[in-house]
């Protein structure tokens, strides 16, 4: 069963197969939102987004019961859905008004604002060699960005701030995932940003 075979993995190899499986979902997503940009609103393809997760995660909620929603730590999944949800927004707006490369590009900032964060509220040692990397992470954002060259647009400052969001969003799953499940984590932020995106509409 492939249960059974990612089991006997390392739980680094497990890691890197969820990433790349969750990078395929991504670039899906990317596409998906591209393609309806034109027909509806940001809100509403973010609305329909959460619905969707919710109808999805239906049978697992209804399995766990009642008992998954309990958790000591609400206020950090409100904040880390709060993040997530703004994230996607200027995420979503991006999308829709500049080339997918360039949202792609502008969106890989997102581990160099996580690596900053980490060593801020985690307390993360990081290493000369990985501060390195990080300031020519952001040296290449400037040249894709190319300030006094080209004018910057909102939809560029968009996309660059929804990378710094996902970064916090991060983070703050970083610490719920000490005391609270990887079930909790996807239900609570789904749950919170469903009502989110129809403030809109109100």
């Amino acid at each position: 069963m492939p249960s059974l075979w990612i089991d006997s993995l390392s739980p680094t190899m497990r890691g890197v197969i969820f990433m790349i499986i969750a990078s395929i979902g991504w670039t899906g997503m990317f596409l998906f939102v591209r393609l309806l940009a034109g027909d509806y609103s940001t809100f509403e393809i973010l609305f329909v987004r959460n619905a969707v997760a919710l109808l999805v995660l239906m049978p697992l909620m209804v399995r766990s019961g009642v008992g998954v929603l309990r958790t000591d730590r609400l206020w950090l999944h409100i904040l880390r859905a709060v993040l997530s949800y703004l994230g996607m927004l200027g995420l979503y707006y991006g999308i829709s008004r500049i080339p997918l490369g360039d949202v792609v590009a502008l969106s890989f900032t997102q581990p160099l604002f996580i690596t900053v964060l980490a060593a801020i509220v985690l307390g993360e040692a990081v290493g000369i060699a990985r501060w390195r990397a990080t300031i020519i992470g952001f040296i290449g954002v400037l040249i894709i960005v190319r300030p006094g060259f080209v004018e910057i647009g909102t939809a560029t400052i968009a996309v660059i701030i929804a990378a710094l969001l996902y970064g916090g969003s991060n983070v703050c799953i970083k610490i719920l995932m000490r005391t609270d499940t990887p079930l909790q984590g996807v239900i609570f932020v789904n749950l919170i940003m469903l009502p989110l995106a129809m403030v809109p509409d109100w």
